[in-house]
């Protein structure tokens, strides 16, 4: 049964990252969406300075940093300046990191399934991200909360496994996982909620309110 239900689930996401990737070229000569500039010029403006700064007020620095490597990589390999490369090609492939961290967050959804659903529920759970019609249409600019989707996924994924056998190394991982989240937007903060239940229904000898704070603070401290 779970063999069948990865398999499903595998195809799904092939089959939604086929699907969305020809979107991403979409008009990306003329049109810019409304969070697009933001990220992608502040991406550039922080390759041509060497700045890891990318002075958002809006946004924490994750995605960001995310969408520079490629960008880092592409000059590397085509050794060539910012300058010497047409924007569109910067806007689309800052596209398709986006669309393919948007599909990615199908997968991790399903392994959250696994740990309380039946194979074919956290199928089911993982058709419904990988399907969904706001996902689908977001792919088509930047969009950080797809990204932010992924993250808050993972958080998730990590909450779950330490309610399911509490260790220092998973309270730490879920505080990581709750910290990166909210690297990449300030709402991934919400993540606490599932970090925090976790913690309180957590059950074994690994169970610890120390180690529950240490985990909060490993985002800070890292």
């Amino acid at each position: 049964m779970y063999r069948g239900a990865a398999f499903f689930t595998g195809g799904l996401v092939l089959a939604a990252l086929l699907l969305r990737w020809p979107i991403a070229s979409h008009d990306v000569e003329h049109y810019i969406g409304p969070d697009e500039g933001e990220v992608v010029e502040n991406v550039l403006e922080m390759v041509k300075t060497r700045d890891f700064d990318p002075r958002h007020p809006g946004y924490p620095g994750l995605h960001f940093y995310l969408q520079r490597i490629p960008v880092e990589l592409r000059l590397l390999v085509e050794g060539r300046s910012v300058a010497e490369i047409p924007r569109a090609q910067f806007y689309l492939g800052a596209r398709r990191i986006t669309l393919a961290g948007g599909v990615a967050t199908a997968a991790v959804v399903f392994a959250c399934g696994l740990l309380f659903l039946s194979p074919w529920g956290a199928g089911l759970a993982a058709a419904l991200t990988a399907l969904s019609p706001l996902a689908y249409r977001e792919s088509a600019v930047v969009n950080p909360d797809l990204m932010l989707g992924l993250f808050v996924a993972l958080a998730l994924l990590a909450a779950l496994r330490l309610q399911e056998s509490p260790s220092p190394r998973r309270y730490l991982l879920a505080g990581i996982a709750l910290g990166l989240a909210t690297a990449v937007k300030y709402t991934g903060a919400f993540a606490v909620v599932p970090y925090g239940i976790a913690a309180l229904l957590a059950h074994g000898p690994g169970r610890s309110l120390r180690w529950a704070v240490a985990g909060l603070l490993a985002p800070t401290l890292s």
